[in-house]
């Protein structure tokens, strides 16, 4: 049977009848639009242009995620075609539009994505010389300060230092390091420590008053075992399992949405919370997104390869913990001798640390120290930006060339226009000039040789320290 021929023009003058309250039947029959062909593109099932059919998002959605992209790119987070495919396809798992069982969208569906937009394009990430990015990174501090101040002035802030948070995670491993030990100068010193090194992280948060938010753990492995695994733990503590033991999207936000969030006093019709945290891509959902504006939270994401001289928790807090859970877990192998480290013993030596690292006077010590309250963005120690030293893989008679001439060190660059991901300011990220600094280890570096790398989405076009007064 011959399809029904119509004018284009007028299935979008049908479309936006329905919108303004029409019914689809009439709208159909006034327009000569067949009625199925205009409902279909009321319920979203087809574009409303038609000229694809059956995408899994609408233009709505695409145009959310490609914002998303493309700020996160611009910031020095750039996502890979893998990184872009488990962000849809998280997306629709939230949406019910995938089953959790599913394997992850296409790459069919991708280049059919990019396809769509056109603003979007695959590239090399772009290198800067050493000096430039030297440079840059005072231009970097200056952007920070200037948008972090802007948040702080226009939710009055700066006179509400417990609406101020700051969330970070570490990582605690079986296998510990072991501190300095007096020994026979002629005698090669050794430790005792557990084999077959595992990692336990810990999610940990405090504002800028001194109170800290219980700790929360993710083990590896996958059954949770919660009365073995959380035994000896601070009160209040809470964790779950992930098969490498390390963080990911879902994690921190079942973290902000279960746990972090009954721990703190906030009203959603008041002045709203602003949670400052390192915005690595694999941690920043649009799902958490959303959460967070249904909320009335800020997530103010550090820029990159900077959260060792912004970040209070890195700054004052995680350096002292991690000191601490080195001294227990050598006293305990001591005491213990034979037995190794094992996840269950993890919850009960990190109780202390954790307790003495994230106290009220490191906590306050460190926010004042990275000039977020106080508000000084004259705190952070500048000399602490140089650019880190990156070594490529090089043949033998390269290594001899580059010896002798002396060769510069490129580095990553990225873009230093700033602005907020969202009208209402609820994922606030700073487009900041990448300066490369060494990142923690858990992080997936971008500063790989230019032949491994993954060519990233962009826009087209372009354009641990101690001071007197911490607690160890």
């Amino acid at each position: 049977m011959k399809k029904k021929q119509y004018d284009p023009n007028a299935l979008k003058y049908a479309y936006d009848a329905v919108q303004n309250g029409m019914s689809v039947y009439k709208a159909a029959k006034n327009y000569g639009i067949p009625e199925s062909t205009l409902r279909d593109r009321t319920l979203g099932f087809v574009s409303v242009d038609g000229r694809c059919s059956n995408y899994l998002f609408d233009e709505g959605t695409e145009k959310k995620m490609v914002d998303h992209i493309a700020h996160m790119a611009s910031i020095g987070y750039g996502y890979s075609r893998i990184d872009v495919t488990y962000l849809a396809t998280d997306l629709a798992m939230f949406m019910g539009k995938r089953k959790p069982q599913e394997d992850i969208l296409s790459n069919k569906w991708y280049y059919s994505f990019i396809k769509r937009w056109p603003n979007l394009t695959i590239s090399k990430p772009q290198k800067l010389s050493m000096q430039r990015a030297r440079c840059a990174s005072k231009e970097t501090l200056s952007n920070y300060y200037k948008e972090l101040g802007t948040i702080m002035t226009k939710n009055n802030l700066h006179e509400q230092p417990h609406k101020i948070f700051n969330m970070d995670e570490s990582a605690l491993q079986t296998e510990h390091s072991p501190g300095k030990i007096v020994h026979d100068i002629v005698v090669k010193p050794q430790s005792v420590t557990s084999p077959r090194s595992s990692n336990v992280t810990i999610i940990g948060a405090g504002n800028a008053i001194g109170n800290a938010v219980p700790p929360y753990y993710v083990f590896p492995g996958v059954k949770f075992d919660r009365a073995l695994l959380l035994d000896g733990t601070p009160p209040g503590s809470d964790g779950q399992c992930s098969k490498s033991g390390w963080s990911n999207s879902d994690i921190l936000k079942t973290y902000l949405e279960k746990h972090f969030y009954k721990y703190v006093s906030h009203d959603i019709s008041g002045t709203p919370l602003l949670i400052l945290f390192d915005g690595h891509r694999s941690h920043v959902s649009l799902t958490l997104q959303d959460w967070a504006e249904s909320k009335n939270i800020i997530l103010f994401i550090l820029p990159p390869h900077c959260s060792h001289i912004l970040q209070p928790l890195d700054i004052g807090c995680f350096g002292p913990l991690n000191a601490c859970y080195n001294r227990e877990a050598q006293l305990f192998m001591r005491k213990n001798p034979g037995c190794k480290i094992t996840r269950y013993n993890i919850g009960q030596m990190s109780c202390s640390p954790y307790q003495k690292g994230l106290s009220a006077q490191n906590l306050t010590s460190s926010f004042r120290k990275s000039g977020i309250y106080p508000f000084n963005p004259k705190a952070v120690d500048t000399s602490e930006l140089a650019p880190a030293t990156i070594y490529p893989t090089a043949t033998s008679d390269e290594a001899t060339e580059s010896a002798m001439n002396n060769t510069h060190i490129s580095q990553d660059d990225g873009n230093t226009s700033s602005q907020q991901f969202s009208k209402a300011a609820t994922l606030t990220i700073q487009q900041f000039e990448v300066s490369s600094s060494a990142q923690k280890e858990h992080e997936i570096s971008s500063d790989h040789d230019e032949s491994n790398s993954q060519p990233l989405l962009s826009l087209v076009p372009p354009e641990n320290r101690y001071s007197d007064d911490m607690q160890i």
